[in-house]
């Protein structure tokens, strides 16, 4: 089964760990407890973010990113300036600045990493999440339609990208859920019967239909501890209120 620490893990071909290390100056066991602290703050912002339509979209948008898929795949592209700026831009949606210096902080505490160094860290981690998630969508498809019958109800553009992920995914509970996921996409693929309207959409609208489920479904793969977790609901509380 696909979660998402293992696909937070495997970035950078498995080194991400020692990649990041590097890059901010800490010790591999800093870095891993880093990350393993800040993978499941960012993926329970994420889930808390789809409960409404419009942090839905902007999920939605985020995964469409290829700024993070190349953080995901390339630790160069990582260090490069539109990531931590698209990672930022991310967490900001999700946590709000003061929410995250108080998930910061509490991190800090719970690993012993400078804060400083999270502070620059954590729209990283934000982005290899976003490029992680997006990567299984991507190669779960393709390798889907490579293993299905050469027959088949309609043709599968690969320049779809992560909207057409609609296929066996890495398992099959997630076939099921993903379906519905994208399918305003794949509808926008098929032969029309009827006029296309005069603009596209080109911000998903879960009120019409997507199925987030799959997302939700992975994004809560990843476990926090009771500790961040209570600070993630007071973070999602002063948000709501705001």
């Amino acid at each position: 089964m696909v979660d998402l620490p293992s696909l937070v893990q495997a970035a950078h071909g498995g080194d991400v760990v020692g990649n990041l290390a590097r890059q901010f100056g800490l010790s591999p066991e800093q870095a891993q407890a880093a990350i393993e602290a800040l993978t499941p703050a960012v993926a329970l912002g994420l889930h808390n973010h789809i409960q409404s339509d419009e942090g839905a979209g902007q999920v939605i948008g985020a995964l469409d990113n290829p700024t993070h898929q190349h953080a995901y795949a390339d630790s160069a592209a990582a260090q490069a300036p539109q990531t931590s700026e698209a990672g930022a831009n991310l967490l900001n949606q999700l946590f709000g600045a003061q929410g995250l210096q108080d998930i910061v902080g509490h991190v800090a505490t719970e690993t012993g990493v400078d804060a400083n160094a999270l502070n620059a860290l954590a729209p990283v981690v934000a982005s290899l999440v976003a490029g992680g998630v997006a990567k299984a969508m991507n190669e779960g498809g393709l390798a889907s339609q490579a293993a299905a019958p050469a027959a088949s109800a309609a043709p599968r553009p690969e320049t779809l990208g992560i909207g057409y992920a609609v296929g066996d995914l890495i398992n099959p509970v997630f076939n099921a859920m993903f379906r519905g996921l994208f399918k305003q996409t794949t509808q926008a693929a098929a032969p029309r019967t009827a006029p296309a309207p005069a603009a596209p959409q080109t911000t998903p609208d879960p009120a019409s239909g997507i199925d987030l489920s799959a997302l939700s479904a992975l994004f809560k793969s990843s476990q926090a501890s009771e500790a961040l977790e209570a600070v993630l609901g007071q973070v999602f509380a002063n948000r709501s209120h705001a």
